[in-house]
């Protein structure tokens, strides 16, 4: 039966609600607003980036008419992005040493990258950087006796103003920050003190500045602390260590909050010590760095100790941001000298340090790493039973969700069938398992059939092929409906079930069915090319198939088209739903175990029950070197082994691998390892 009309306009609604929220969110990611300093004042656009259109800033004093300052636009290159952060930083006095070329190089990706459409939250409070990528400026000219007002206007591309919005009046300089620090503890460890503010009320606080006074001296002068936030037991500590200081020599420090315009707070309660080390640790962290490691989906840190006398733990904390909070993850044994973090997202940066705890002192943290998950999930399915509904010149689209770890979809569009597809959808960012998305198009645009098609984004940012497309018309005939739903179930026995719902509830003139399949071997050494199944036209009241002609090792895809009354008019054919029919799997070894015996290493083990065995090998891989070697293949039934060809001082990592008697192998086991002592 024919979809009801109630049910088409509760749709149309549907898409007008949805785009109405679309362009609430992006107005309010370009809403004006000030924040003065201490020497002029910073007038932020809005979150959006302009790589598309320009943010225009006008100023208004004394409610006179307004004036423009200044268009702002994305910078076209990194070199520009660093050499307008070095003027603004000098300029408006919040002086910071240029950033190096990796840091660059990390910004610059992250703020060209094709989903980055608002400014990373990590980079609000950054104001330089803000201007320096055309999201705020920094009015150097205004007076401080006189208030002024801003509007930001949103140029397009044929200078047309596409929203504008107007700031309070707004005076500088600015309120100093009010922060509340509270003295925790100070200590020093081999001529360096650390100190440490507990953060009781953080305010605007987004930087902080470190002042030291000397024994018998008056006033304080400022040091470079190297301040670090983090949180511990649920509470946000500051932490500070000075690195210039003398031993046996008495300092008291007091802190200084900064916010992100560059206004200043009061002095903090001081803390006092007298530099003399004492059972302390030396801080020996050397070649600390991070590594992906996308087979196990996490970020691997390693390091090592120069020194590691009197350590009795080492701590690892982790952070988003450089400068933000840092939250402690784990406590490993001093003789561990590499971590894995499986709590990591793909394409996300992360930072670390680590600090060795002693009995009776703690080292100052180490220097801060960053570390980044590369995406490591193929996507290979694209979103299935992609679905057209037409009401004049309104297409609304209607998919449903493939695989669980999808983010976000893209919706394409192309006149007729064989040109190109061109994307016409923002970043469609949804949980649903059905998302819906809504085209409007043109009035004056000519008749004809336009193919719309979509794809989807996974959780590691790869995109999957295109959808099989669908069509919409413009003056012309109703198409057929396209089937959708198409599932594939493993029966067993070498057959598979293809089921789909009955497409005449949707048109009465479904006039039956054309099922196709195509295939691939598992390991891609194999192809079958689409092709028709059965004997030609399926009756229009059949919706299942059972195809007994498959093997395993292979991937097979199902597609479908309804035939219209002429039986040879095909509606487009549906997406393609798949299933893999997998190889055997051999059991592998268990409980592998490895000791010292004598002069040898012995290895023991158990083997499978139940499958007929052909042999056992051993593979053995030395620390500090890539390669692996195969040591032994023993007797199906051995669960020992002694490896007598072993060097004192060396580690050594075992695996074990069975093969079955038709020469399949299992994975070889986690290595385990151990180092020979004399």
């Amino acid at each position: 039966m024919l979809v009801s009309n109630k049910i088409g306009f509760k749709r149309f609604m549907f898409a007008v609600v949805l785009l109405l929220n679309i362009t609430l969110v992006n107005a309010q990611n370009n809403t004006v607003s000030t924040h003065a300093g201490p020497k002029g004042i910073w007038v932020l656009c809005g979150k959006q980036l302009p790589k598309d259109f320009t943010y225009r800033v006008l100023r208004q004093k004394n409610k006179e008419a307004w004036v423009k300052q200044v268009d702002l636009r994305f910078p076209e290159s990194k070199e520009e992005l660093r050499g307008e952060l070095l003027k603004i930083q000098g300029l408006s006095g919040l002086t910071a040493s240029p950033m190096a070329d990796a840091g660059l190089e990390l910004v610059w990706d992250r703020l060209t990258d094709v989903l980055t459409v608002n400014l990373p939250n990590e980079m609000l409070e950054n104001y330089p950087l803000r201007q320096a990528n055309g999201t705020a400026w920094y009015d150097s000219t205004a007076d401080s006796a006189i208030g002024y007002a801003y509007k930001v206007q949103v140029i397009g591309s044929k200078e047309e103003v596409i929203s504008e919005s107007s700031s309070k009046e707004t005076y500088f300089p600015g309120k100093s920050p009010e922060t509340n620090l509270s003295p925790l503890s100070i200590r020093s460890v081999n001529g360096t003190i650390t100190g440490e503010y507990s953060v009781v009320n953080r305010g605007l606080m987004n930087s902080c500045r470190i002042f030291r006074s000397y024994y018998l001296r008056k006033g304080f002068e400022e040091v470079q602390g190297e301040p670090i936030f983090l949180t511990r037991d649920s509470a946000l500590i500051l932490q500070f260590t000075d690195k210039t200081t003398v031993e046996k020599v008495p300092y008291t420090y007091a802190i200084r909050s900064v916010d992100a315009a560059g206004n200043t707070g009061g002095f903090s309660a001081e803390l006092s010590a007298f530099n003399v080390a004492d059972k302390s640790i030396i801080p020996s962290v050397m070649n600390f760095k991070t590594s992906s490691v996308e087979k196990e989906k996490a970020i691997q840190l390693s390091w090592n100790l120069k020194d590691s006398k009197d350590v009795i733990s080492i701590d690892i904390f982790k952070g988003a941001d450089y400068d933000g909070n840092y939250v402690k993850i784990a406590s490993v044994s001093p003789k561990d000298t590499t971590y894995l973090d499986h709590y990591a997202n793909p394409v996300e940066t992360y930072y670390y340090t680590i600090r060795l705890n002693g009995t009776y002192e703690k080292s100052p943290a180490s220097p801060r790493v960053s570390g980044i998950l590369k995406a490591s999930s193929g996507n290979y399915f694209p979103p299935k039973n992609l679905r057209l509904m037409q009401r004049k010149n309104v297409v609304n689209l209607v998919w449903e969700r493939t695989e669980e770890d999808t983010r976000a979809y893209y919706v394409y569009r192309s006149v007729g069938k064989t040109q190109r597809m061109e994307r016409i959808s923002p970043v469609i960012i949804t949980d649903s398992a059905i998302v819906s998305y809504t085209d409007t198009l043109a009035k004056n645009m000519g008749p004809g059939m336009y193919a719309y098609a979509v794809s989807d984004q996974n959780t590691s940012y790869e995109l999957s092929d295109l959808s099989k497309p669908v069509f919409a018309h413009i003056q012309g005939p109703d198409p057929l409906p396209v089937p959708h739903d198409l599932t594939v179930m493993n029966e067993g026995r070498g057959v598979l079930r293809v089921s789909w719902p009955d497409m005449r509830n949707e048109s009465p003139f479904v006039q039956g069915y054309m099922l196709y399949r195509r295939a691939k071997a598992i390991n891609d050494t194999v192809t079958e090319p689409l092709k028709p199944l059965g004997l030609g036209l399926l009756d229009p009241v059949t919706n299942t198939y059972r195809d007994s002609a498959v093997k395993t090792d292979m991937v097979y895809y199902y597609s479908l088209r309804t035939v219209g009354n002429d039986e040879e008019t095909m509606s487009s054919p549906s997406l393609e739903a798949g299933i893999t029919i997998q190889p055997h799997v051999i059991n592998g070894a268990a409980n592998v175990r490895v000791f010292r015996s004598g002069a040898a290493v012995a290895v023991k083990w158990n083997n499978p029950v139940g499958d007929e065995l052909k042999s056992v090998k051993i593979i053995r891989s030395t620390e500090g070197r890539e390669e692996t070697e195969e040591i032994a293949s023993l007797n199906a039934t051995t669960e020992n082994f002694a490896d007598t060809k072993v060097t004192v001082g060396n580690t050594y990592y075992y695996q074990v691998q069975i093969e079955n008697k038709l020469g399949k192998k299992s994975r070889m086991t986690d290595a385990v390892g151990i180092k020979v002592y004399e």
